[in-house]
């Protein structure tokens, strides 16, 4: 019996390592998406924090410009069943996602947006 409990509880703590993946890798593609339209890496850290409930205080985020704009999302997955966590210790996730960079590329100028003519049409 007490061999079953522990193994239930390492597959306790696997499952919620996995879910932390997941989500590691949910928070990178958001950060790359915000990264390739805004030159801010607090606007990059506030994405990547919002759109997973993960421990902000155990995010590392890095960014890296160029043609593709790569963000990597470092993550120390607490493990925190009991007996398990003791003998695992915390977990160290990272995932990368790269967009292109969209920021120069296909905007037209300021006179080409003044010279654009808006129609709006109301659907009776």
């Amino acid at each position: 019996m007490p061999f079953l409990v522990l193994l239930l509880m390492c597959i306790v703590q696997t499952a919620l390592v996995a879910r932390d993946a997941v989500l590691v890798s949910h928070a990178a593609r958001v950060g790359a998406r915000i990264a390739a339209v805004e030159p801010s890496i607090d606007a990059v850290r506030s994405a990547v924090v919002s759109a997973a409930p993960l421990d902000p205080d155990r995010l590392e985020i890095e960014r890296h410009d160029g043609d593709l704009v790569r963000v990597t999302v470092r993550y120390r997955s607490a493990t925190e069943v009991p007996l398990v966590g003791a003998l695992i210790g915390d977990v160290h996730l990272s995932e990368s996602a790269a967009m292109p960079d969209e920021r120069s590329v296909g905007r037209p100028a300021s006179s080409e947006i003044a010279a654009c003519a808006c129609h709006t049409h109301e659907v009776q």
